[in-house]
């Protein structure tokens, strides 16, 4: 029953190895951490398997790029409304 929990053990260890983060790195990901190793019994055709788990949490990086164009390309056009203002109400512009 150890033998299998070792296995984990060893997932959790060589993930912490530089050399193997430098796989996930080039990949655009990190490893951040592992959980604790749980026993988790599993019942298959009528017979209990040895089985263990253990949370494994990486960072994934997301790179997006839109087209999107500067306001300096935009083509503008501006009108103004060259009407009298209405008596008793201020124009805020002036």
């Amino acid at each position: 029953m150890r033998v299998y929990c070792e296995y984990a053990q060893r997932l959790a260890d060589g993930l912490a190895i530089p050399q193997n983060r430098e796989q996930l790195q080039l990949q655009d990901m990190a490893f951040v951490g592992a959980g604790p190793i749980r026993a988790a019994p599993d019942l298959v055709n009528q017979q209990w398997v040895r089985r263990y788990d253990m949370t494994v949490t990486l960072r994934r990086k997301i790179t997006r790029t839109y087209a999107v164009l500067n306001l300096k390309s935009a083509t503008v056009a501006s009108t103004t409304d060259s009407s009298t203002p209405v008596a008793g109400i201020s124009n805020i512009h002036s």
